[in-house]
């Protein structure tokens, strides 16, 4: 998810002002058989090294527990793809300790909501429907994470597909 092309895109007018400090004009020198660096080129690196660490600091807040823990609540209140499914409120907390883990078998899923069993499953159902909980042939009793484009951009609303 990492991406600096996303970082660029954030800060495109710094990008474009760096790339022109650093074109064809600038002056490199050789000395002892090393090129030296100009500053033009020392700023643009300096640049790059920047927008590196804010994407890696923005991962790390949205990839955070408490991040997700608040990106998928806003997503449960907000998302009209969720609501129109019927999907419950009370599945919030079984699809949070999902993308955190990244798989459950099936029973804890169905436990984590709190849901008598029949509708449980019956929420499942719809969270499979629409692609946010995957259940992969190979293990049946075993779900995985879905993130269609339309859900992750809920969860990571600054996150720029590049």
């Amino acid at each position: 998810l990492w991406s600096l092309s996303r970082g660029i895109a954030r800060r495109q007018e710094e990008y474009h002002a760096a790339l022109g400090i650093t074109g064809d004009t600038q002056e490199r020198q050789l000395a002892s058989g090393f090129q030296r660096i100009d500053r033009a080129s020392l700023t643009f690196i300096e640049f790059m090294l920047d927008v590196c660490h804010e994407e890696v600091d923005y991962m790390t807040t949205a990839m955070s527990r408490r991040g997700l823990r608040e990106s998928v609540a806003h997503a449960y209140r907000t998302n009209s793809r969720l609501k129109e499914s019927g999907i419950r409120s009370e599945t919030m907390p079984a699809f949070l300790a999902l993308l955190i883990q990244g798989a459950l078998p099936r029973s804890e899923f169905v436990t984590f909501t709190g849901l008598p069993s029949e509708a449980a499953s019956d929420q499942l159902s719809k969270l499979i429907s629409i692609g946010v909980v995957m259940s992969p042939p190979s293990n049946l009793h075993g779900l995985e994470i879905g993130l269609p484009a339309w859900f992750a951009q809920d969860l990571l609303p600054d996150f720029l597909l590049a």
